[in-house]
């Protein structure tokens, strides 16, 4: 992942390409998730954000291999200050947990504050 900054209380829409050993990953049977924390060390019921399949996580593409993330206007909306959130992706299926993507996302002030 590579994630471009986005406004505080705006929607964004990211994606996770999931390859292994060069060959797409059928994520359709794999549970998925996507935490967002403003610091690693905090748990993960204190997060930003914590998305799953069907709630914040479509699966896309031709091969079933994109997880494409979004984040609410509701989950940023009470940042104060620019804040930078690191951001991880995990797969799982029959108990194999692996994490497939990371990256920080700095959530920057707007203008606007009435929406």
């Amino acid at each position: 992942m590579s994630l471009q900054p986005m406004y505080r209380g705006d929607t964004y829409y990211f994606t996770a390409t999931v390859v292994v050993a060069g060959q797409p990953v059928d994520l359709t049977a794999y549970s998925i998730w996507c935490t967002g924390k403003r610091a690693i060390e905090d748990a993960d019921a204190d997060a930003v954000f914590q998305l799953t399949k069907g709630a914040g996580i479509v699966v896309t593409g031709a091969s079933n291999n994109i997880a494409q993330m979004t984040i609410l206007p509701a989950m940023t909306s009470g940042f104060t200050a620019p804040t930078d959130v690191m951001i991880d992706v995990q797969i799982e299926v029959n108990g194999i947990v692996s994490t497939v993507a990371t990256d920080t996302l700095l959530v920057m002030q707007d203008v606007t504050r009435t929406h």
